[in-house]
C-alpha cells in the first residue's frame, strides 16, 4: 500500500497563493477594461477601435473561464485540505482512549 502524505502549511500556502493569482489576473483585467474605455473614447467611430473590440471580447470571454478555473482549483485544494484534517481528527480520536 502506498503512503500518503500532506503537509498543511503547503497546502494553505497553495490555496493563498491561488487566491493571490486570481486577485492579480481579475485587476489586469480592470486594467485593460480601463484601457479598452480610454480607446473608445480616442477612437470613437474608428474602424480600429471596432477592431479592436472584437479581440478584446475574445480575450475577455477566455480570460473569464480561466478565472473560473483557477477558482474551482483554489476551492479544490482548501476542500482537499479539510478533509485531510477532518480524517486526522478522527482517526486521532479514535486512538483517544488507548
Amino acid at each position: 500500500m502506498s503512503e500518503m502524505e500532506y503537509s498543511k502549511a503547503k497546502m494553505i500556502s497553495l490555496f493563498q497563493d491561488l487566491q493571490g493569482f486570481n486577485k492579480a489576473l481579475a485587476d489586469r483585467a480592470q486594467d485593460m477594461s480601463d484601457a479598452r474605455g480610454n480607446l473608445n473614447k480616442a477612437w470613437n467611430g474608428n474602424e480600429a477601435f471596432v477592431q479592436f473590440d472584437l479581440k478584446y471580447n475574445d480575450w475577455h470571454g477566455e480570460h473569464e473561464k480561466m478565472l473560473h478555473v483557477l477558482d474551482k482549483v483554489a476551492g479544490a485544494v482548501e476542500n482537499s485540505l479539510h478533509r485531510a484534517l477532518g480524517t486526522d481528527g478522527k482517526i486521532g480520536d479514535g486512538f483517544a482512549g488507548i
